[in-house]
């Protein structure tokens, strides 16, 4: 499950929400990028197990851009050819 923290300038939270479904994910945050800085969101991931990751802004763009690369298809954290 994903979890996103929308914070704003003033770095009180905006909005909080969680997704579980990674597409659904990418897409929220491909969709906010395009108008606002990804630095404003604080997104955390937990696994099954119930451990969490933070996932970092550069980490965020690079799942993001993988996920548009028409060469590759995504699953959680490992690019597969197809």
């Amino acid at each position: 499950m994903f979890h996103i923290i929308v914070i704003g300038e003033s770095g009180r939270v905006i909005t909080e929400m969680d997704e579980d479904d990674y597409e659904s994910f990418i897409i929220k945050c491909y969709n906010f990028r395009e108008d606002n800085s990804l630095d404003m969101l604080r997104v955390s991931y937990t696994d099954k197990s119930g451990k969490g990751y933070l996932i970092t802004t550069e980490t965020l763009n690079e799942m993001i851009d993988t996920w548009l690369d028409p060469g590759f298809m995504f699953t959680i954290g490992y690019p597969l050819q197809y």
